[in-house]
């Protein structure tokens, strides 16, 4: 009889290949406009070193239930840079995502910001309120932060809204 042991880290890892590919799915098939294979990737490597920062508060588990529950999906991205970063990547956010028809109908959201390691928490929460002004109120939010060496004095901001059935 031969055992096999998989480490916290490979189960995890697996459980998030699998959430990630359940994601990717669920955007092909449902997100309204056509999307660029590589804007594609950019967002699923967004989600990738989300859910990767043992610093974030993303979960696999919360990814998979937004898929799971996701009818129509919206993806935006959006950069700011200097001392107006954060507003002007919440702009952008909502520039790229197109949707303004379909707000009122959006249920659920995941809002992954990423920003130079001195990002402030005034400017995520200005990200953060910034889009969240612009959903229903009872808008199911799943909020990431983390801190990106590479950039420096800007902020990028990753947005995918769905509609569908509200989680409990």
């Amino acid at each position: 009889m031969t055992f096999t042991f998989q480490t916290k880290k490979q189960i995890r890892n697996e459980e998030i290949r699998e959430c990630l590919a359940t994601l990717e799915c669920k955007i092909r098939n449902c997100v309204v406009s056509p999307i660029p294979e590589i804007k594609l990737w950019q967002v699923i490597d967004s989600i990738i070193n989300a859910v990767h920062d043992d610093n974030a508060e993303v979960e696999a588990a919360d990814i998979a239930a937004f898929a799971a529950n996701a009818e129509v999906i919206y993806l935006g991205e959006g950069v700011g840079k200097g001392e107006s970063m954060a507003e002007d990547a919440a702009c952008s956010v909502f520039a790229d995502l197109n949707c303004d028809a379909a707000l009122p109908q959006i249920t659920e959201a995941i809002i992954l910001i990423a920003g130079p390691v001195d990002t402030n928490l005034e400017d995520v929460v200005k990200v953060a309120e910034l889009i969240q002004e612009k959903l229903p109120s009872d808008t199911c939010v799943i909020l990431s932060v983390s801190s990106d060496k590479t950039l420096d004095s800007e902020m990028r901001v990753t947005v995918i809204l769905a509609e569908g059935n509200q989680r409990e």
